[in-house]
């Protein structure tokens, strides 16, 4: 009987290898994304980007500009009060 289960155990160890081995080859990696950082000049030539497309009634652009600012600086006053400005616009224009 102990022999049979001590038979029992090392399969059920090779079985255990052999899925362990299968499951991690099998499920990928989660890949690390990095956000570049930008130096505070570049976050605010961004702001003005987007404030020229806003006044150009390029709202849909300006909209994807103020939400990089604050990707890169997510306290950034002025590209909170232009991002709302803007979703407000593109909704009254149906955009």
């Amino acid at each position: 009987f102990d022999t049979l289960c001590e038979e029992a155990a090392k399969k059920m160890a090779e079985i255990d290898k052999k899925f362990s081995w299968k499951k991690s080859r099998s499920t990928p990696k989660a890949k690390k994304v990095v956000v570049k950082k930008k130096t505070p000049e570049e976050i605010g030539k961004l702001y003005q980007q987007g404030i020229e497309q806003f006044l150009a009634e390029d709202y849909k652009t300006a909209l994807k500009t103020f939400k990089e600012v604050l990707r890169y600086d997510p306290g950034h006053k002025g590209a909170k009060k232009y991002l709302k400005r803007t979703e407000i616009r593109l909704k009254v224009l149906g955009q």
